[in-house]
């Protein structure tokens, strides 16, 4: 089966936690980091860890990482909640908030 290229990330460290994620929902995942290696003779927006899947699993895929595009094309994330103590943003899924520590 082919592979098609999911998602481009700026930091390596994104796209393998991404690559985890998707693994963990049971969807086979490979990072590449070849163009990452390029930062400095590229331009930044070039030199990227990229997310590849089988093509047969993209879908699912955009699915398990919310990144399915709305109409006008942009991707559809979910919005960061504010903690009720201190109101720092944070994205959902975290159990506690990473600036003042009270649970959410």
């Amino acid at each position: 089966m082919s592979w098609s290229l999911l998602e481009s990330y700026a930091y390596t460290h994104e796209a393998h936690l991404a690559s985890h994620k998707l693994e963990a929902s049971g969807i086979r995942a490979r990072v590449s980091t070849l163009r990452a290696g390029l930062a400095g003779m590229v331009p930044m927006k070039d030199a990227v860890s990229e997310i590849w899947v089988q093509a047969g699993d993209v879908d699912a895929a955009r699915r398990v990482l919310n990144l399915e595009l709305l109409d006008g094309g942009q991707e559809a994330r979910e919005e960061p909640e504010t903690c009720p103590k201190c109101g720092a943003a944070w994205e959902p899924g975290f159990e506690a908030c990473w600036s003042c520590s009270a649970p959410l």
